[in-house]
């Protein structure tokens, strides 16, 4: 217990966990959005630009996090970016870009198959009644495939949640991440508020997941 009370006083123990719970909701809830306009675009076209999506999307899954991290710095952090407004490097908005890439493969590889479910028929009488894209996903899309978006948006949630490898790389100074506050104490030998901490953020995240 003693340890428990010590993990929510420690600097940055509850404020990490509330940092990654902000950084979760959002990057899920883009990572849906984008996931299902990067699905339907996939399931609308046969061609060499579905082929290059799919291949990018396949590499993003094979390649370390560690790797993608520090490419992302690399990226960002360029001179010239700064005449246009885009020198992300050390702001949030590089860290949640950054989980929004991460988990868009698996966001997409997921909704696919539930996309996959609704009959193509289905879709061809809406177009042919006069429906419209955005009606079609409204009325026709999002409908079937609610649960596969709910388990899309869980899965995102929990994975950034304990992000660790970019987490560690791109965070802005001084607001750590859950992950790198966690293994923070346990490289300064805080075995047990460690263990408290991962302890009470797995609860918290595994309440929310149980709906």
């Amino acid at each position: 217990l003693a340890n428990y009370a010590a993990a929510l006083r420690i600097p940055y123990g509850a404020d990490s966990f509330v940092t990654s719970l902000i950084y979760a909701v959002a990057a899920a809830t883009i990572g849906v959005l984008v996931g299902l306009l990067v699905t339907l675009a996939w399931r609308r076209g046969r061609g060499w630009l579905t082929g290059i999506l799919q291949s990018f999307l396949t590499t993003a899954i094979a390649v370390p996090g560690i790797v993608l991290g520090a490419g992302y710095i690399f990226l960002w952090d360029q001179p010239v970016l700064k005449y246009v407004g885009l020198l992300l490097y050390g702001t949030p908005a590089a860290l949640l870009l950054a989980y929004v890439a991460g988990g868009l493969p698996y966001s997409v590889r997921v909704a696919a198959g539930g996309i996959e479910q609704i009959p193509t028929s289905v879709i061809t009488a809406a177009r042919v009644s006069g429906g419209s894209l955005l009606t079609i996903v409204r009325r026709i899309i999002l409908p079937m495939t609610r649960s596969t978006w709910v388990r899309v948006w869980l899965m995102l949630f929990a994975g950034v949640v304990f992000e660790l490898p970019v987490s560690q790389l791109l965070y802005p100074p001084g607001e750590p991440t859950l992950a790198v506050s966690i293994l923070h104490q346990f490289h300064n030998t805080e075995f047990g508020t460690g263990a408290a901490l991962t302890v009470m953020s797995t609860a918290v995240v595994a309440l929310i997941s149980l709906p």
